[in-house]
């Protein structure tokens, strides 16, 4: 049966990395790296809300950096803030908030066991979407 779509973004200060899910809701593939000057949040925002409205996709799954504590983060409060701030354009948009902190140790762990090299990964980074 077909999914709607998700949305993954993954906000960085001066990046936010952008990735759809399939329809079927089994994988997702990465579209873009969106750049900006640091701290401009307001230019991701209308990057957002313009590949959403191309896409006709009203789902999205963002990533939230807490402490391997569980506390918030500086990078974690940008993010909640960043929710908000969709959410303040667009209120019936569903935004869940993703636990980043075991996604690239869980990502590395399965590389290994398929026995493939982490520098598999782009620039030998992962980020992983169960």
């Amino acid at each position: 049966m077909l999914q709607p779509r998700i949305l993954g973004l993954d906000l960085g200060t001066a990046t936010l990395g952008m990735a759809v899910s399939d329809s079927l809701g089994l994988a997702a593939h990465g579209v873009e790296t969106f750049r900006f000057e640091p701290g401009n949040y307001k230019k991701a925002r209308e990057r957002v809300m313009e590949f959403l409205a191309k896409e006709n996709i009203n789902e999205i799954a963002l990533g939230l950096p807490l402490h391997m504590s569980g506390d918030v983060s500086e990078r974690s409060q940008s993010a909640i803030r960043f929710k908000d701030d969709l959410l303040a354009i667009m209120p019936n948009l569903k935004i869940t908030m993703i636990d980043e902190r075991m996604t690239t140790m869980l990502a590395n762990k399965r590389l290994l066991e398929a026995d493939k090299p982490i520098s598999a990964a782009p620039n030998g980074r992962l980020s992983l979407i169960k």
